[in-house]
Parts: C-alpha cells; structure tokens; sequence
C-alpha cells in the first residue's frame, strides 16, 4: 500500500491538481484502478478470493472519490451544491456495497433485489440533481420547455432500445417476483433519465462541459451507464459474477468522478491554445445537435418500429408506442422552436430598430421612416424633423453618475412621447439627441406649437433619485421637401439649426434657413484655422492703457486678444472668440493669453516700471474648471510674479450662474494677491445688490453707459460710483472718447479710465513706449495734458 500512495501521476496531470492531499488522493484512486484491473486479469484466481476481492475493491475507490467531491464542494462555493450531491452519491453507493457484499458473502442469501439496489438506486437521483445544479448560467424561460422536450424524446427514443436491451429482459426474467421486476424496471428507467439529461446539457450547455473536470464527468457517467446496463442484462439472464471484466466499468466510472472533482474550477494554462482549438469541433457538433436532435430521435425510433413491424415479436406494441409518443413529442418541440425562433426574430428586429435604453426609434429606422415620409409628403402636407439637444447634459453625469443620466434620458424619452401626436416619431440620435418627426404638416405654427411645448416639458425639473435636477434643450427645426429633399439632408439641415439654437444662448427653437448653413461654415472655416494658430504664431495680445483719471498716469493695461490669419486675414475677437468657447478651444487660447500677457508684465518691470499691471479677460468657461485657480497661480509662480500684478475679468453672467461656488474661487483668487473685476457692469443682472456680496475689487462701467451719459445716463453711472466706493471697490471706465466724458467721470470721481481718448490698443513694444512718455508728461512738475494724436472714435473699426 505505502507503494501505491508513493506512486505519482503524470507531470503534466499533477500539475493541474490544486493540492498536495488532492495529488495523493488521485494517486491512490488510480492505484486502486491499476491494482482492480491486474485482478481482474489475474489467472487462476479461487471462487473465495474472486468473491471476496471482487466485492471489496468496489469500496475504496468510491469512498476516496466521495472525499475528493466534498473537497471540491469546499473549494467552489459557486458549485458546493452540485458536488456535494455527486459526493453524496458515491458514498450511499459505497454503502450499498457494504449491504451487498454483507448479505452475498455473509449470510450468503440473494444480494438482488435487497436494500442493497436502494443505495446503488440512489446514486443516480443524486447524480441528476447535481447536473441540474452544475449548470453555471441559467436556462432562459423561454427555452425551458423545449429542453424538458428534449429530455423526454430521449427518454422515449433510447426506451426502445433499452426495452430491447434491459427493460424487457428485466420484467421476462424477474417474472416471479413483483420487487424484481420493479427494481429491474427502475435501474434502466434511471439510466435513460440520466442519459438524457447528460445528452441535452452537453448539446444546450457545450461550454460548460468542455472543461477537463466535466469531461471527465461526462466520461464516468458514460462508464456508469454501461456498467448499470450490463448488470442489468446479466443479472436479469441470472449470470452475473463478480469479479469479472463488467465490474471495471464501475471502477472506471468512480475513477473518473474523482479526477473531475479534483479537477473542479481548474482551467488550462499549459497548451490552451490547442485545447480551445480541439474544443472548436465539440461546441459546432453542439449547435448541430440543437437542431438535429429531434430528428435524430424521431429515425431511431421509427427505425425500431420499422424492425418490429419486418420483424414482430410479442413485444413489439411497447416499441411502436414509444415511438409514437417520440414523434407527437418531437413535432411539440418543433411548434415550440418555431415560436422561439419567431420571438427571437421579433426582439432582432426590435433591437435593430430601436435604442435599447429609451425603447425609442434608433436612428437608422428613423432614416428609413422618413425617407418613405419625405416620398409621400407634398408642398401642401410636409415633414418637419426636429433635431433636439439637452443643454449642459454633460454636468448631470459627471455630479450625479451615469446611472442618473440614464434615468434623466429615459425621462426626457417619456416626456418627449407625451408632447407629440399619435402619427409622429420620436427617436433617439445618439447620446443626448432626440429627433422628432412629425408628419402632416401644414404650417410652420403647428412646428412652432409643438416645439415650445417640448421646451416646456423639458424645463420641468427632473427626479434623479433623491434629488431634482433641471436642463433645458435646444431645438432645430428643417421642413421636408421645402427646405430637406433626403433623410440625411434633413437631418443635417436640422442638427446646424440646433446648433443655431445653441449658438443664441440655448432653451430656445430655430429653423433652418440658408443663411444659417453659410453662418455654420464660416464658423467651420474659423474652427478649421484657429486650430494651431497658436502654434502657427497668428495670435497676438495687445494692449489698452488703463490710465488713472486723476493724476493721468498709466497704471495699468487690459491684455487684448488679436489673430491674424493667413487664411482669413484679420479676424475680430468678436468673431472667433464664441467659435472658440463652441468648439472647445478656449482653454487652450485663454492659457496663451493669460501665460503671454503675465510674462509681458515681467518684461515691462524689468524694464523699469516696477508698478504696471495688466487685466486679462477670462471666458466663463475657463472660469468653471475646477483646475483654474491652480492654473492661475501656476502662471505666476512660473514667470516670478506677484498675484499683485494680475487683474481678471469677469462678466456677471459667469460670476451668478453658480454663486456659491463663484465666490469660493473668487475667495481663493483674492488669497493669492489677484485682484478681481467685474467686466461690462450693467449689461447683465445690473443688480447693484451683488456687489455686497461678490469677492471683487474693481467695478468696469460698460461703455454703452459712458457713451449715454450727455443724455440720461450721468445719474446712473453715478449711483454706480458712489455705490462702489461705498463698499471699497474701485471704478473702471470703458470706451471713454471725449474730454467731456472724461471730465464728468473726473467729477464723479471714478478711478480709472480707458478708451481712445487715450489710446487705441498697442502692441507691447508701443504700449511700453507710451507707458513712457505718458508718465513723464503727467509728473507733479508736467503740464496736466492728453498725449497728442490719441485716435478718435472714427479709428474703432480698425
């Protein structure tokens, strides 16, 4: 024996064995083989010895195969179901062998039938419940009654056969005895259950048993099923012995289940490739055998039946029932699979068609539908094709998550179905768009009407789990055949309205219209070459004097943005930079300028004007990053400056969109030195209550007040003033070009002044020229005068 526990499997199998206990295990199992093999080729072998050897050698392999199935439970809890009943098995076997081996050798009465045959019975219930439990992914209902079909025309198809080779043989020669019979009857009847279960799990479920622990699975129940078919055929003959060469099927089968169970969970690292590719052919022969299977049954048993009829006997009536019954069961799974295939079909066409999170129409169906309905439209009852975008959608995934931006779209899909008629079409672009096609259509109101009923329903807040968020939309509109005479041109037509929209200030509806189609390729064309303008050296920054009304000095200058193009030529800042913020090109722009104008700043006081600062403007979009802040305090850290040196401007609009979270980067700005204005003051919210609380220090007059100030504008610009210098802020002036003006702001006392009754702005060289001249014209002991030649109001367009 301690040779045989000495003995080592195969390197290449050891290998694959999780543990020491589970290689010495498998070892002895397949000593116990070896060794019930040599036996049964033993000559000159006594009744006693064969008898008694034969009986005995049953036990160890079962019981060492039991362990490893148990061993294999703890291990796998996925599959602890499953192995446990494959244990459990194997042991009440075992336990039946005892009772066997007890009453044919000790009491030497009759071993069949007795309560031997309900253990060895028991092995296989267990052995079907534990395949039933093995299966890894769950049988779709939809499926489950044709694999309950399956299982039964096997059953029916093979008891033919069976009838042939154990079950009528069992009741002929058990005649005598009605729990003979019986007990004869339930072996054959197990097995055919089990090879039907094993047959449509290994043509349903090819992968799962494609691996080395359910081969050798499979292979032991194959080994099990033909060692319980001869036993049957001999015992029920009356010449069954043990000890003889039926008995290694047995130990085959028991051998088998344990090197599966050590095997459990193990996947194939050496040669993997080589095996996917053997198991290649076994997953094809399993999709032929989900459709062959039936038909398979069907010529077996009319086979049997054809045999019968050629060549009958008194047992032919059974055989020609059974298959009867093959034939009715395989046309109900045929009906079945006709059903399935059609669903199938159906949740196909459906899922081609339509967008699987909304159930909404998919865009390539919406392309189909509205070409037939631009073919059956007409001049007098056309198409409309609403292209709608949400607004800012972005910022709901990144605060409240994917899962909530799935809601919100769902939501808007829902809402969207409720604003339109029973004849129109809602589907879902891709993303965040929607596209409505409405047919029918008489009259552009009707458009309209339905449009700002979407905008409407859109702009209601929204439930996204615990809380409410709100967007809105921006809608374009195209009319078919007026305006779009194809799918694709409609589409595209709507989509450059919609950006239109967007382009306007959002939550609104525009239709399209050929000015908006030159209006979106210039844009296009503006994008195309600011694109690398910075790298191409086209930019510039210029600048404005800020100058101080009191003293005349330059104190300052606001950094202003120039690009000439080789392209387009000179571009105006109103042009280029809202294409900029549309198209995502503004952080980048906004960091040159802010880098560019601080290393000026640098220069400049390197060059002996130790107290100049300069004014950037800020895009509400660079202001949102939540990296600003660091990028601002990285610019100067980088050029050596003092935060004393920077002013940023900002218009009201971007300081009240959010607040709260405004002030708490205005706070943080502030921290660093950086003083903070309030850009074009009373063209926005021109609340004067905001100034109380916002984080700034210079208020900028736009220059639409200053120009109207000779006509009703002087009371407000002076509220203004006093309001400011109430709370300590100081007062910029924009676009002064007129000593009266001057002198009125000099009288209100406002701080600083620019415009071009200063100076256009200058290029750095010129501006650091004028800083120059200006400030030596304006000392205490100079004439209090303007430099000469400062261009008029006539000089702007320039």
């Amino acid at each position: 024996m301690s040779r045989i526990v000495a003995w080592r499997p195969p390197a290449g199998l050891g290998s694959l064995l999780p543990s020491r206990f589970d290689r010495q295990l498998v070892a002895l199992l397949l000593g116990f083989a070896v060794a019930h093999l040599a036996f049964i080729l033993l000559p000159h072998r006594s009744e006693l010895v064969r008898e008694w050897a034969g009986n005995l050698f049953f036990l160890p392999p079962f019981v060492i195969s039991a362990v490893l199935a148990l061993r294999a439970a703890a291990r796998h809890p996925a599959q602890r179901a499953s192995w446990i009943w494959f244990g459990g098995g194997q042991l009440g076997w075992a336990a039946g062998q005892i009772i066997y081996t007890h009453l044919d050798l000790v009491q030497l009465s009759s071993p069949y039938p007795s309560m031997a045959d309900a253990f060895f019975l028991a092995l296989i219930p267990c052995f079907i419940i534990g395949l039933l439990l093995l299966s890894r992914s769950p049988v779709p209902r939809q499926q489950r009654p044709i694999l309950a079909l399956d299982t039964l025309i096997i059953v029916s198809a093979l008891a033919g056969a069976y009838w042939e080779v154990a079950i009528g043989r069992s009741i002929v020669g058990h005649q005598g005895s009605a729990l003979a019979m019986a007990v004869g009857v339930a072996y054959p009847a197990a097995d055919l259950l089990l090879i039907a279960l094993l047959t449509v799990f290994c043509v349903w479920r090819p992968r799962e048993f494609a691996g080395p622990d359910t081969l050798a699975l499979t292979a032991g129940l194959l080994s099990l099923l033909v060692a319980d078919a001869g036993y049957q055929i001999k015992t029920a003959a009356g010449t069954y012995q043990v000890g003889f060469s039926l008995d290694l099927f047995w130990t085959a089968a028991t051998t088998l289940f344990g090197l599966a169970a050590a095997l459990a969970g193990v996947t194939l690292t050496h040669r993997r490739v080589r095996w996917e590719q053997l198991t290649q052919g076994w997953l094809r022969a399993a999709a032929f055998g989900q459709l062959a299977l039936p038909y398979l049954a069907i010529a077996m048993a009319l086979s049997l039946a054809a045999l019968h009829y050629l060549f009958p006997d008194h047992e032919a009536d059974g055989v020609i029932l059974m298959a009867f019954v093959v034939v009715v069961l395989s046309s109900v799974r045929q009906f079945l699979t006709q059903q399935e295939a059609r669903r199938l079909q159906r949740d196909l066409d459906l899922q081609a068609k339509h967008d699987p999170l909304t159930g909404l129409v998919n865009r390539s169906f919406l392309l189909h539908l509205l070409e037939q309905a631009i073919l059956r439209a007409d001049t007098r009852c056309g198409v409309a094709v609403l292209f709608i975008d949400l607004d800012r959608f972005k910022s709901v995934n990144d605060i409240h998550g994917h899962a909530a931006g799935d809601d919100l779209l769902r939501e808007v899909a829902r809402r969207l179905q409720g604003e339109v008629g029973p004849r129109d079409t809602v589907a879902r672009q891709g993303g965040d768009e929607f596209v409505v096609m409405a047919t029918g259509i008489d009259h552009t109101s009707a458009v309209s009407d339905m449009g700002y009923r979407v905008l409407q329903a859109l702009s209601r807040p929204f439930a996204v789990g615990n809380e409410t968020v709100s967007v809105s939309a921006s809608i374009g509109v195209t009319l078919c055949p007026a305006d779009s005479s194809t799918a694709s041109e409609a589409l595209r037509n709507a989509d450059i309205a919609m950006y239109e929209a967007k382009r306007r200030g959002r939550n609104g509806m525009q239709f399209y219209n050929q000015q908006i189609e030159q209006q979106t390729a210039e844009i296009h064309r503006i994008e195309v070459q600011l694109r690398g303008a910075v790298e191409r050296g086209e930019l510039s920054v210029h600048f404005q004097p800020l100058v101080s009304l009191a003293s005349r000095q330059v104190r300052s200058a606001e950094a202003l943005l120039r690009w000439t193009s080789p392209v387009l030529g000179i571009v105006s800042p109103a042009t280029f930079i809202p294409v900029a913020e549309q198209r995502g090109l503004i952080h980048a722009v906004g960091s040159w300028v802010l880098d560019t104008a601080v290393d000026q700043v640098r220069q400049w006081r390197a060059a002996g004007q130790p107290d100049l600062g300069v004014s950037v403007n800020v895009s509400p979009l660079q202001f949102e990053r939540d990296d600003f802040v660091a990028q601002v305090q990285a610019t100067l850290q980088r050029h050596s400056l003092a935060g004393s040196a920077l002013t940023l401007e900002l218009t009201e609009g971007s300081l009240l969109s959010d607040f709260a979270a405004s002030n708490i980067k205005l706070r943080e700005l502030r921290a660093l030195g950086i003083q903070v204005a309030v850009d074009d003051f009373g063209t926005g919210y021109s609340s004067l209550a905001y100034l109380r609380t916002l984080q700034v220090d210079i208020v900028k007059i736009d220059r639409s007040f200053i120009w109207a100030m000779q006509d009703d504008g002087l009371t407000f610009v002076e509220a203004i003033v006093r309001i400011a210098h109430h709370l300590k802020l100081r007062i910029v002036a924009e676009g002064i070009e007129t000593p009266e003006q001057c002198c009125s702001l000099q009288t209100l006392s406002c701080d600083l002044g620019q415009g071009y009754l200063f100076s256009k702005p200058l290029p750095s060289a010129e501006f650091l020229a004028f800083v120059q001249e200006t400030n030596r014209a304006t000392q205490p002991d100079a004439a209090h005068a303007l430099p000469h030649g400062a261009p008029g109001p006539e000089e702007q367009a320039n």
